[in-house]
């Protein structure tokens, strides 16, 4: 029996909630520094979340630096932007015009400038306002008559590319993750963590999706994130802060429950956690989740196969894992339950025969397949028990 059985088990919820999107995606290398008036936030987020949409990287501080930061560190980071930016657009309006921070960002971008790394200092104006002299004479991009032509003569200013991703997606989650919240901040946070989250950087994406849920508490698809990314975590952590990172992402999955009763995701991968997380553990709870999820979605192949996971585990197949390691030298397993296993297995490889090739029902089904081979060739099998032997027992290298 191969230990990468065991580990295609574990693998379960890092390939369950990739959402890989097919089509055309517009992408830009311009990182853009947001410069503004904090009277004017609302206008700036409006532009930031449409020049996001567009494939524009955005840095602005309410989501970069807070609202809780010291001043002296508020002006390093700010200066700090500018410098890891490519581009800052100045908002310009009766506010912005007399505001100390933001003739601090332009001063720094005009530096920049000057250092002819490339960097461009764009003026968009909101309003009728002076423009500091030593601003006068550049092209103003307006946006006080049409919004929408605004920004798309930013956009026609850069270069950008635009990709066809080349993966199709498998499964499409019943839980559809469009940033569906009407406050731009939390949008703009809220894209930027699911970028994160896809290249990895699980800490990146935890910080802006929790961002997004200070900005809009009803924000739920954020929660939900949130929570998965939480639990991507666990998987890296050591014991206790695994223990935690579980907790804290339970929490989430039940929050989204109590404002979204049927999303059937939330359901499964809380039924996953009350298996996984040793403080939780509660295979009463799990069953009632997983039976939740199936009257909501009967053909759904994640439910089946999580299924076969908890009727697995009360069977006691994960305890063939002490075997191989060594830490036991022999295992009783109810067959009955393996049984069961094996069929809800093979209904979500029915039912969906991408997941069942990316996490390997095959091999689970095969692994079931061995131990109820073994219940029939055992007294006890008229029972429902079977005890796997040791590493030296003839039992582990029969085949069905």
């Amino acid at each position: 029996m191969s230990v990468d059985v065991f580990d295609r088990l574990r693998d379960l919820e890092k390939e369950l909630e990739k959402e890989i999107a097919s089509g055309i995606v517009l992408q830009s290398k311009t990182k853009m520094f947001l410069s503004y008036s904090s009277r004017n936030r609302d206008f700036a987020e409006r532009i930031g979340l449409a020049l996001q949409m567009w494939g524009f990287p955005i840095w602005i501080d309410r989501l970069e630096i807070g609202c809780d930061v010291p001043d002296s560190s508020v002006a390093e980071r700010l200066s700090k932007g500018v410098r890891e930016s490519d581009c800052l657009l100045l908002l310009l309006s009766k506010d912005s015009v007399r505001s100390g921070w933001v003739q601090m960002e332009y001063e720094e971008a005009l530096r920049r400038e000057q250092q002819g790394t490339g960097f461009k200092l764009l003026l968009a104006v909101m309003e009728d306002c002076e423009i500091p002299e030593v601003l006068s004479g550049r092209r103003l991009v307006d946006f006080r008559e049409n919004f929408d032509s605004a920004v798309l003569d930013i956009v026609a200013q850069y270069g950008i590319r635009m990709e066809k991703r080349g993966r199709e997606p498998y499964n499409p989650p019943r839980h559809t993750n469009l940033g569906r919240t009407h406050l731009p901040a939390a949008a703009m946070a809220y894209n930027v963590g699911l970028q994160l989250y896809q290249r990895g950087d699980l800490a990146g994406a935890l910080s802006k999706l929790n961002a997004a849920t200070r900005e809009d508490p009803e924000f739920v698809d954020a929660i939900y994130c949130g929570a998965l990314v939480l639990y991507q975590t666990a998987l890296q952590a050591d014991d206790a802060a695994r223990d935690a990172n579980l907790r804290e992402a339970a929490a989430r999955y039940a929050l989204v429950l109590e404002k979204r009763p049927d999303d059937v995701d939330a359901m499964v991968n809380l039924a996953v956690i009350h298996r996984e997380c040793a403080s939780l553990a509660s295979p009463d709870r799990e069953r009632e989740l997983l039976a939740r999820a199936y009257r909501l979605a009967p053909d759904y192949g994640l439910v089946w196969l999580n299924f076969g996971f908890h009727f697995a585990a009360r069977a006691g197949v994960n305890r063939i894992r002490e075997l191989i390691e060594g830490c036991a030298k022999e295992v009783t397993i109810d067959a009955g339950h393996v049984a069961l296993a094996r069929r809800c297995y093979e209904r979500a490889r029915e039912l969906d025969p991408k997941l069942g090739e990316r996490m390997g029902i095959s091999g689970l089904i095969e692994m079931m397949d061995i131990l109820l081979r073994i219940a029939g060739q055992r007294k006890g099998a008229s029972e429902g028990l079977l005890t796997v032997g040791d590493a030296g027992s003839a039992d582990r290298d029969v085949r069905p």
